[in-house]
């Protein structure tokens, strides 16, 4: 039987994301061995696999994990492609939907410049 009431725990399948807080509550609670991984996934509404690769990692290294950046590292915009749709804009001043759409063959377009590149350019020029 567990000793946290119903009312507290999550009942939705969504896993919530982890922070650093959570990590070092996770720690604390398993070190105190009062707590079992099956009520920490239900408070946390996190994994049980996952609260053992947390434990496991500070039993090996002493350190408590550090979360990684999430997403995908952004791309630096080169002077190409802001030369590009700067001529381009100024030669059809409409946004870059319109620009894919109107005209397929823009040399921005044809050089992979996606529509965010293009928004960022066209709204710091």
């Amino acid at each position: 039987m567990s000793p946290i009431p119903k009312l507290l725990t999550h009942s939705s399948n969504s896993v919530t994301k982890l922070t650093d807080e959570k990590i070092r509550w996770i720690i604390r609670e398993k070190m105190k061995e009062i707590l079992s991984t099956n009520d920490i996934t239900l408070l946390q509404n996190v994994s049980g696999s996952r609260i053992r690769q947390i434990w496991c990692h500070y039993r090996i290294t002493k350190t408590i994990p550090i979360l990684a950046k999430p997403g995908r590292p952004s791309k630096n915009i080169t002077n190409e492609e802001i030369s590009a749709v700067i001529g381009t804009y100024k030669e059809y001043p409409c946004n870059s939907t319109d620009i894919i759409f109107v005209m397929p063959s823009c040399k921005a377009m044809r050089s992979g410049l996606e529509k965010q590149k293009w928004r960022t350019i066209v709204l710091e020029a």
